[in-house]
């Protein structure tokens, strides 16, 4: 039997994001590879979550102690790399990526039964024409628009979808316009921190307005103001004084 086997996306310079930095200069590449590892196990689990009660026996897989095993969790969790909920601890990311693959899993299933229907041998059946099929198609996303959206879930605490047609519009346009990943989280940071606790704002933190037609003034808007150093002015009078002022 064919072992079944599971991926998910690896961004190849993960090693230098911010947080995994605070994770590596805390517990080095030992950290980094014991992160990997919890998420992997992560993937594993139908929910996407590991329950903290059952690290102990990670831990012996890991080969690590519990207490050191604990503790790089609760680091994880404070810098922002893991969540815990009344579920368990998870990755936001992880939890977009196991439900992106599941509708690319229930799309693939839906489409198979909609050809080939169960106990018939006939012609396929026809897709929807254009017209019936707008607003609705899902589109399979970069990895540019998976990290921002993303971001942006982690940033806000929602849990927008990245391949809706809107967002990977949107996000594609700023992704051939030449904008950085850097820039979008730049934008997703700032104005998260301005309308995040703000009820009426806190509804515009969505993919289709932060990186839409504006987002080049929220861009500018977020770039901090720099502060150019003044000049001391100096007094003539307190410069000369002293060669007027001597004495003979």
């Amino acid at each position: 039997m064919k072992k079944e086997s599971f991926y998910f996306s690896h961004d190849y310079n993960a090693r230098n994001d911010q947080k995994i930095l605070q994770l590596r200069s805390e517990y080095g590449f030992e950290g980094y590879g014991v992160y990997w590892a919890i998420l992997e196990t992560m993937a594993e689990t139908e929910n996407g979550r590991l329950v903290a009660t059952l690290l102990g026996g990670l831990a012996v897989g890991l080969s690590l102690p519990k207490e050191r095993l604990l503790a790089m969790v609760e680091f994880c969790i404070e810098i922002g790399l893991f969540r815990r909920d009344e579920e368990g601890i998870f990755s936001q990311r992880m939890i977009d990526h196991k439900a992106h693959r599941k509708l690319l899993s229930d799309k693939g299933k839906e489409g198979s039964e909609k050809r080939w229907p169960k106990g018939k041998n006939g012609p396929p059946i026809s897709t929807p024409n254009a017209k019936e099929r707008k607003g609705k198609e899902r589109i399979i996303p970069t990895v540019y628009v998976q990290q921002a959206v993303s971001f942006l879930n982690e940033a806000t605490g929602k849990s927008y979808q990245a391949d809706t047609q809107e967002t990977v519009k949107v996000l594609r346009a700023r992704e051939n316009a030449g904008v950085t990943l850097d820039q979008i989280k730049q934008v997703i940071t700032s104005k998260s921190a301005k309308w995040k606790d703000d009820p009426k704002m806190s509804e515009f933190l969505r993919p289709t307005t932060l990186f839409g037609n504006k987002f080049d003034n929220y861009l500018a808007e977020s770039r901090p103001l720099k502060v150019v150093p003044q000049k001391e002015e100096i007094d003539f009078d307190d410069y000369t004084r002293p060669y007027f002022n001597r004495t003979s």
